[in-house]
C-alpha cells in the first residue's frame, strides 16, 4: 500500500499528507472492525453474517485501492517526485 502512496505523490508534502491520511483512516477503520462485528455477531447468533461484512469489506477495499492506484501519467511518474530545497517546507 505505501508504494501506491508513493507513486501517487508529486512531490514529498504531498506524500506526508496521503499518508497521513490512510494510516489514520486505516486506524479507525482497524479499531472499529472488532467492535462493528461482535454487534453482528449478537445480533445474528452466529458467523456466518459477520464473514459477509468481511467479504464485502474487502470487496469495498479492492474496488477503492484500484481506482486510487491511478492518477499520475507515466511521464510524471518517471519523472519522480519533486525536491523540496533545503530549509523550506511546503504546507498547503
Amino acid at each position: 500500500m505505501f508504494i501506491a502512496i508513493v507513486r501517487r505523490s508529486a512531490d514529498l508534502t504531498e506524500n506526508r499528507r496521503l499518508s497521513a491520511m490512510v494510516q489514520g483512516g486505516g486506524y479507525v477503520v482497524a479499531a472499529t472492525g472488532p467492535l462493528v462485528l461482535g454487534a453482528v455477531h449478537d445480533a445474528t447468533g452466529g458467523w456466518s453474517v459477520p464473514l459477509l461484512v468481511i467479504l464485502g469489506a474487502v470487496g469495498v477495499m479492492a474496488v477503492a485501492g484500484t481506482a486510487s492506484a491511478g492518477g499520475r501519467t507515466d511521464d510524471e511518474i518517471e519523472a519522480g517526485p519533486v525536491p523540496v530545497p533545503a530549509g523550506e517546507e511546503r504546507r498547503g
